[in-house]
């Protein structure tokens, strides 16, 4: 091998090394908790704890409003809450508004333990709460038109990627042809000029949560080019392309359906497309258990100790 040739190689090499690839920093959770800490997980009669964490935007875009919420406190007292970068509307509620990509807000919330004169022995106090944001999606297909049902279009359906967030929508868009490939049966997409199809759109959920999320029609809209609504088959839509009820989303997929046709065009083959955008509040409950310990358990053999600390409980 010649010595430039060698060279040239060898520089090539220590480039690629030098080359780091970085993964999406994007969740679909879009609010995170970081950082979370309860001061004293067992503490004493007469005292206090406190819930401590960072709210974290992992989303792409700007979450327009959040709100935390320490709605169920098992009777327990709040001493302080700090809504650092936000608004304390009441003694248990925290808001924020437009919290960037990325960014974070730091949420705290101290409690009084009752008094030794009611706790006697060691007991349990299940905190709840409520972290709730406002949040959108979009996404977009493609659908292949031909002018003729027996030529099909050369042009091939396409959908965009979700957007990040924890509601999305699949599309289920008219099968104009069907091939085996072995024993395989392979769905080809695309409609023909004269004849309306349905279009299914399912919302669901994609990531894990005990509450289940209410769309309404006006936050769902949806834009057309190159096809019109076909009036005399069912559409969940009105005419200015909203939907028509509240779309109510859980794990399980929550179908809307509309029917369409294709726009007049010239050629053998057109596109047209289909935009989706909606906008919803969507929340989580989280919980945390508070053991209170009476005073005579003070130096005892119960293994507890006021300001032991749990960095990682309650977050589900």
């Amino acid at each position: 091998m010649k010595k430039s040739a060698f060279f040239l190689l060898l520089a090539v090499a220590i480039l690629a090394g030098c080359v780091t690839t970085t993964s999406t920093p994007y969740k679909n959770d879009v609010l995170v908790q970081s950082q979370y800490i309860v001061t004293r997980s067992n503490p004493y009669t007469d005292s206090t704890t406190s819930i401590r964490f960072y709210l974290r935007n992992y989303g792409r875009d700007v979450v327009p409003r959040a709100v935390v919420s320490f709605d169920d406190l098992s009777g327990l007292p709040v001493n302080s809450l700090t809504c650092q970068g936000g608004v304390q509307t009441d003694d248990h509620t925290c808001e924020y508004d437009n919290i960037a990509s990325l960014d974070s807000r730091y949420v705290a919330i101290t409690l009084n333990t009752p008094s030794s004169d009611i706790i006697k022995a060691q007991t349990d106090f299940q905190i709840k709460y409520k972290i709730s944001f406002d949040y959108s999606g979009f996404r977009r297909i493609v659908i292949p038109i031909a002018e003729d049902p027996s030529v099909p279009p050369t042009i091939k359906y396409s959908i965009s990627d979700p957007s990040v967030g924890p509601i999305a929508v699949d599309f289920e868009p008219p099968v104009g042809a069907v091939t085996k490939q072995g024993d395989q049966q392979i769905k080809e997409y695309w409609g023909v000029a004269g004849d309306s199809f349905d279009v299914r759109m399912n919302f669901k959920q994609v990531v894990q949560t005990n509450e289940v999320t209410n769309i309404t029609g006006d936050n769902i809209q949806l834009k057309l080019q190159g096809l019109y609504v076909d009036s005399q088959s069912k559409c969940d839509f009105d005419s200015s392309l909203h939907g028509k009820f509240v779309v109510s989303v859980g794990q399980s997929a929550t179908p809307v359906v509309c029917s369409f046709g294709a726009q007049s065009f010239s050629g053998p083959q057109t596109s047209t497309t289909i935009d989706i955008n909606f906008a919803y509040t969507f929340s989580t409950i989280k919980t945390e258990t508070i053991t209170v310990m009476p005073r005579q358990a003070e130096g005892g053999t119960s293994g507890s100790s006021e300001g032991s600390g749990n960095a990682g409980g309650g977050i589900v």
